[in-house]
């Protein structure tokens, strides 16, 4: 919740400070010479806040073809052969469906996938994979088959 306080300069002038820090984020504030303009300011700051439009997260953008390389590249290695080959085939139908996708966009309960999650192809470890790893975050002790 943001706070406003009075300020009342040299000459007598009235000034009304909103401002809004939340943690680990920047302060907002902003100077009215009205009261109701900063309760108005303060009340629309903190609207876009509940619904995501301000404070954005800066998140990496990722797709899944990358995380496929990074996988492939650093985890995969550390598997056995018949591991490896099995889940080569599940990456090679992955990149050919989704991989261009942004890793944000791909949710299970999205209807980018409700085709594929009555089908075989789409299995627990692919899910794991996907929801855990969305920052490239794979760790080979983690993720062993």
């Amino acid at each position: 919740m943001g706070t406003i306080n009075t300020h009342r300069s040299k000459s007598g002038v009235i000034t009304y400070r909103a401002r809004i820090q939340r943690k680990g984020q920047q302060t907002l504030s902003a100077t009215f010479h009205t009261l109701k303009d900063a309760r108005k300011w303060l009340t629309l700051r903190e609207a876009d806040i509940l619904a995501g439009r301000h404070f954005p997260e800066k998140k990496a953008r990722h797709t899944l073809n990358e995380l496929f390389d990074h996988y492939q590249r650093d985890v995969m290695p550390l598997k056995d052969p018949e591991t490896q080959r099995n889940q080569g085939y599940t990456i090679q139908y992955w990149r050919g469906t989704f991989g261009h996708r942004y890793l944000d966009e791909i949710q299970p309960q999205s209807n980018i996938l409700s085709p594929c999650q009555t089908g075989t192809i789409w299995n627990v470890s692919f899910s794991k994979l996907l929801l855990s790893n969305r920052g490239f975050l794979i760790s080979p002790q983690t993720n062993r088959s």
